[in-house]
């Protein structure tokens, strides 16, 4: 069940005003995801896509690239975005950035080991987020299943024999 316009607001008014950062630095990449981050932001994503290939090319694991790197960076965006510090617009060029710079990843990535497994990965009926279904969708490509991504919003019926 959909909440109200005003159940929204209710919630969205008792969310915490000051979010900790999910950027860290400390962490095996996260000095790169803060780079990353601050490219997208700028508007420079090609020079994010060779901030993160170059990284991968020098032996960056791809799973701790997605995780630290991605991962990190889009719940880092949705912070600001919920702090009102970045547009909607930010956050989606931001997401659509890092969606094109995995894809560029692809060839970088995939096992050629296969498992016999297959799955199928999708967004329901009504969520417009694909991202971190599709972060999903590759490592279990990583590990050799054979995956279909069919991306958000995707009703059962749309896919499914009856």
């Amino acid at each position: 069940m959909r909440e109200t316009n005003t159940e929204l607001d209710q919630l969205l008014t008792a969310m915490p005003s000051q979010l900790t950062t999910y950027l860290n630095v400390e962490s095996e990449l996260g000095d790169l995801g803060q780079r990353y981050l601050g490219l997208l932001l700028a508007g420079n994503r090609h020079e994010a896509s060779q901030l993160v290939t170059e990284a991968v090319k020098d032996g960056a694991p791809i799973k701790t690239v997605y995780i630290e790197v991605f991962q990190n960076s889009q719940y880092e965006i949705g912070r600001l975005w919920q702090l009102n510090e970045i547009s909607v617009a930010q956050e989606h060029f931001c997401t659509a950035a890092t969606q094109l710079i995995i894809s560029q990843l692809y060839p970088y990535m995939f096992s050629h080991n296969k498992n016999g497994r297959r799955l199928v990965v999708t967004s329901t009926d009504g969520d417009l987020h694909e991202l971190g279904v599709r972060m999903v969708a590759d490592f279990f490509k990583m590990e050799g299943w054979d995956t279909f991504y069919l991306g958000a919003n995707t009703t059962a019926t749309s896919w499914c024999r009856t």
